[in-house]
């Protein structure tokens, strides 16, 4: 199964918002912990999407995710951004030296006990 945050609480909110307005990032940290005790064979791959304006708060994500989690998790990191000019609203922005990006972030991941899965550094995905 994978589940897609964006970082902390705020910034995922923000990022992810419901039709009505509200967040998102509770709703589903709550479902991941329910999960593990009602299907705990069931590996959640943690996919962290990130861009030039969302980067600094990734590693907050990672100090705030239960220790509960961190071995039936996977977290993998990717880059983001619109390409196309009619979809401004998405406001995800490219971010120079993506590899390194994600080879940090994999680094911060493995020492908070998560597990790791190998990046696909070829081609950062547009939104």
């Amino acid at each position: 199964m994978q589940v897609t945050l964006d970082g902390p609480p705020e910034v995922h909110d923000r990022r992810r918002p419901l039709a009505n307005g509200r967040g998102t990032f509770n709703q589903i940290l709550e479902n991941l912990i329910v999960l593990g005790g009602l299907a705990p064979q069931v590996h959640v791959a943690l996919r962290v999407n990130f861009d030039k304006t969302n980067f600094m708060y990734v590693p907050q994500l990672l100090d705030i995710l239960p220790q509960a989690l961190t071995h039936r998790v996977t977290v993998y990191f990717r880059h983001v951004f619109s390409s196309h000019r009619d979809w401004r609203e998405i406001k995800c922005e490219r971010l120079p030296d993506t590899s390194q990006k994600i080879a940090e972030l994999s680094k911060k991941s493995v020492m908070a006990d998560f597990k790791e899965e190998l990046a696909d550094f070829k081609t950062p995905r547009a939104v």
